[in-house]
């Protein structure tokens, strides 16, 4: 069992998060609400959720200035919030978990699912806590490093690191150019969709790749590119003349 609270300064926010839970995530159960900074620190101190569902803006100053005020962050964080798309890029990058408002009941699902799968220490909260602090205070702007979050371990990576992506069922496979490789819970669509601003193109329904690593492309087995470390990956048939011109555009072969 998943023990939660809720915080946010919206009644009705807190009373349709609360029904939607109850309905359909049995396995969540409500200690308690708050509607403030002030209420929301008591809450958490004296129930001790497992997770809070926390709104970044309250009546009283900011989901932030409630994090702060705890010197290890022992519970799980998900933002629900209506807040402006720049900042749901900063989520994104740091692995916070995230609900937009109007509540999307799939979209809750799948954050309830991760949440179970996820078993993060109190320091890891804090650093990614500090990450996407730095990102939020700061102006639009393209993002050098992501936070990813295995189900034991968190890791601040620079992007550039990142030589390509795999699909495994719900989750993705990372390989970076140290030859490490993690397994993160997140689906491959939803990288796409962050790194694309930064040369990464999926290449096939299984593999998005950094364009940057690539060598070249073989036009055998249907069309494969060749990465800088050796290794080979597929390029579907509809993603072929699209691959194929951004090579040439480089000046690849």
């Amino acid at each position: 069992m998943i023990k939660a609270v809720i915080i946010d300064d919206e009644e009705n926010a807190r009373i349709t998060l609360a029904s939607y839970l109850k309905s359909y995530c049995p396995e969540v159960t409500i200690l308690g609400e708050a509607d403030s900074v002030k209420s929301g620190f008591a809450a958490i101190t004296k129930l001790q959720p497992d997770v809070i569902f926390l709104d970044v803006m309250l009546s009283d100053g900011s989901g932030f200035n409630l994090l702060n005020r705890f010197e290890n962050i022992n519970f799980k964080i998900i933002f629900v919030t209506s807040f402006s798309q720049y900042a749901i890029k900063a989520f994104k990058y740091s692995a916070f978990d995230y609900i937009l408002k109007p509540i999307d009941i799939d979209e809750l699902l799948d954050v309830v699912k991760r949440l179970k799968s996820e078993t993060l220490a109190p320091a890891d909260n804090n650093a990614k806590l500090d990450f996407l602090q730095s990102t939020m205070n700061k102006e639009e702007q393209s993002f050098k490093k992501i936070v990813l979050s295995t189900n034991n371990s968190l890791y601040v990576i620079e992007i550039d690191q990142i030589m390509h992506c795999e699909a495994q069922e719900s989750y993705t496979l990372f390989y970076l150019s140290n030859e490490t490789k993690l397994l993160v819970s997140r689906t491959l669509k939803e990288y796409e969709e962050l790194l694309q601003e930064h040369q990464f193109v999926r290449i096939h329904k299984s593999h998005l790749v950094n364009f940057s690593y690539i060598t070249r492309f073989m036009n055998q087995d249907g069309g494969c590119v060749v990465l800088k470390n050796g290794s080979t990956l597929p390029v579907s048939f509809r993603k072929k003349d699209v691959v194929v011109k951004l090579i040439t555009d480089m000046g690849l072969k």
